[in-house]
């Protein structure tokens, strides 16, 4: 006597229904990827801007406390560094700022719930489409 092998086949090319119930959730999360990845460019742009707009203020600065310190009047001197290394800190305070806001802005636009939680279809109605 011969056993009949089970035909296993069409159970692997049925897609398993706990699967097929993630694909409204996952075409939802496509679509805010997409709208959050339309906005990147303007916010990388302007990101971007404001650091050049830093790096440019801190050579400025950094040239007028080196002329101001370079005199024969100590003080004077000091006053220059230290004006100049806290502008230096604030500066690099923006740029982490900036990028932990940037950061915190992609994150948000990725996760955004929309409204609301994805229902899922059901799995004829996904098999139809």
């Amino acid at each position: 006597m011969t056993a009949t092998k089970p035909d296993v086949s069409l159970a692997l090319m049925t897609p398993p229904k706990a699967l097929m119930e993630l694909v409204p959730a996952g075409m939802a999360f496509g679509q805010r990827l997409i709208e959050a990845q339309a906005a990147l460019p303007r916010d990388l742009q302007d990101y971007g801007q404001h650091w050049l707009e830093r790096r440019q203020e801190a050579l400025r600065t950094g040239v007028a406390a080196a002329a101001n310190m370079a005199t024969p009047d100590l003080l004077q001197s000091l006053r220059a560094g230290r004006d100049w290394y806290a502008g230096s800190v604030e500066r690099m305070t923006a740029d982490a700022q900036e990028s932990l806001d940037l950061m915190a802005r992609c994150g948000k636009a990725v996760t955004a719930s929309g409204g609301g939680k994805a229902k899922a279809k059901p799995v004829a109605s996904i098999r139809a489409a």
